[in-house]
């Protein structure tokens, strides 16, 4: 069978494109990432006299293939406005060049691996396979703006277990033990095959540790602190796309009667903050007198759609909306805090997206525009919150660790609340869902992931979904969270350094060992 396998020698790297495939979206059988890499992992490591190029072409089918799979089933869900239609297309046939790059970087990295990293240890073995996975990762991650579906952290988001390392490293802490794990089983199957002694030992010593770093964790996190009381939160959801309305003006005064029913109705809880996670209208809402504008985009006036809320809810309750704001001569995409119809509080995005927020500079001088307007950039500034200190993120802002991470330091819960409309199925929004889990295991935070579409979540401070209203179903979700003050995570303190600081430690090791090996001989 080894010697089959050794003639038939894309086998093993196919295997483990299949099962990363089948591991992510749309298949989603998310126990199989726990192995996916093994046949990869092995085809490395149980050859030494295979060749580098065999060694880079088995890498590149697992990393184009698995690229090719996700980016396509991803990019073809794209819809964006009729007029950039180029621009769609570009995205459309993207997952091609994603998909060489995957393989491109996989087939690399392997190759780095199979003549730079094996050595003589199974414990560097083991970790070198976890290191140069993850560093992929992390390269793959900047390389896609933060914007990444393909984390292997995110095929255990089910697990509460996994999910807490995120406290100490961040999400890429959970992809770096998922693939551990992979290295682990595949280095056992070479010890097998090469009748190596202290596997066992050697697995028992990473397990060890593993629940030593996880036991510590939850004893730090868990440990007493002030608590501040509960919050309770409602966010509202509509099944499809078709069935979200909006609003307008009749004369002077805001009027959208279907909204109207929904915030009186939800109200009668008396939540602390009430989501409504979209646009009460078609366009902007603007601030002051209307600008004399050539776009037909501006609806109606802050002060109106202020006044209109006056009368639907309690007086405690704040009703949080997500919309575009004209001021100042700029548009912004922002949260509204409303109270008492008046404007309490204001979020503005901080991270705004290339081409889907705005169109770039460059693009514009070709004649090459994708957006209707140019959303400007929102200021770092604390954010209250029916009293208490917050932190946002505004739809693709969950995915930025850095807004997270830079938002604990002085806030009792995050806010997350994005539509992902731009996608037909719920690709985006699931993953969306998974890395506002994952923001709020980094930061020790409870957290609420609003959408428009579904699905909604109420996630604990450890980075489980505590409720959830899934995507297809109109209703509101209720949840309660208890706040109080978090203790500041190794994440929110060094953000992924530790992490990076430990891969390096490995290389180190590897390379020490590998000099006194060549030294010896």
């Amino acid at each position: 069978m080894l010697h089959k396998l050794k003639e038939v020698w894309w086998a093993l790297p196919a295997a483990s494109a299949a099962l990363l495939v089948l591991a992510f979206h749309p298949f989603n059988l998310w126990p199989l990432a726990f192995i996916a890499l093994v046949p990869l992992y092995y085809f490395v490591a149980a050859y030494p006299a295979r060749s580098s190029r065999e060694v880079f072409i088995g890498g590149f089918i697992t990393g184009s293939v698995f690229a090719l799979s996700l980016s396509y089933f991803t990019v073809v869900q794209f819809r964006w406005i009729p007029e950039a239609y180029l621009f769609s297309g570009i995205v459309h046939f993207s997952f091609i060049p994603i998909g060489l790059l995957g393989g491109l970087l996989c087939g690399g990295f392997c190759t780095l691996a199979y003549r730079l990293l094996r050595t003589q240890s199974i414990l560097l073995n083991i970790l070198a396979g976890a290191a140069a996975y993850t560093a992929g990762e992390m390269l793959l991650y900047m390389l896609c703006g933060g914007y990444y579906f393909a984390m292997l952290g995110y095929t255990a988001a089910p697990i509460p277990f996994f999910v807490s390392f995120a406290a100490v490293s961040g999400a890429f802490m959970v992809s770096f033990l998922v693939a551990l794990i992979n290295s682990a089983i595949a280095e056992g199957l070479v010890c097998i095959h090469n009748d190596a002694p202290r596997y066992s030992k050697t697995v028992l010593v990473i397990a060890l540790a593993v629940i030593g770093i996880y036991g510590l964790n939850m004893w730090y996190l868990n440990s007493p602190t002030a608590i501040h009381g509960e919050f309770t939160v409602v966010t509202l959801q509509t099944a499809s796309r078709d069935a979200v309305g909006f609003g307008g003006v009749n004369g002077k005064n805001f009027s959208f009667p279907a909204l109207e029913q929904r915030l009186r109705s939800s109200g009668q809880s008396v939540p602390d903050l009430l989501i409504y996670p979209f646009s009460p209208v078609e366009g902007a809402l603007y601030e002051g007198e209307k600008p004399s504008l050539n776009k037909n985009i501006l609806v109606a006036s802050r002060s109106s759609f202020l006044a209109w809320t006056t009368p639907l809810l309690p007086a405690s309750t704040t009703l949080m909306v997500w919309t575009t704001l004209y001021k100042d001569a700029k548009f912004y995409n922002v949260f509204e805090f409303v109270q008492k119809g008046k404007l309490a509080s204001e979020y503005r995005k901080r991270y705004i997206f290339p081409f889907i927020d705005y169109t770039p500079q460059w693009a514009q001088r070709l004649g090459f525009y994708t957006t209707q307007v140019d959303m400007s950039t929102g200021e770092d500034f604390p954010l209250t919150v029916a009293g208490i200190r917050a932190g946002a993120m505004l739809c693709s802002e969950i995915h930025k660790q850095s807004l997270a991470r830079a938002d604990a330091h002085d806030s009792l819960l995050l806010i997350s609340a994005g539509s992902e409309a731009v996608f037909v199925d719920g690709v985006a929004s699931e993953y969306s869902l998974k890395a506002a889990q994952f923001r709020a295991a980094e930061t020790n935070l409870p957290a609420v992931r609003a959408n428009i579409l579904g699905p909604s979540a109420i996630i604990d401070r450890n980075g489980s979904v505590a409720a959830r209203l899934n995507r297809g179903n109109t209703g509101e979700l209720r949840g309660t969270l208890e706040l109080r003050e978090p203790h500041r995570t190794l994440y929110v303190a060094w953000g992924s350094m530790p992490l990076v600081l430990f891969i390096a430690v490995i290389l180190g090791a590897i390379f020490a060992q590998r000099h006194r090996a060549r030294y010896n001989i």
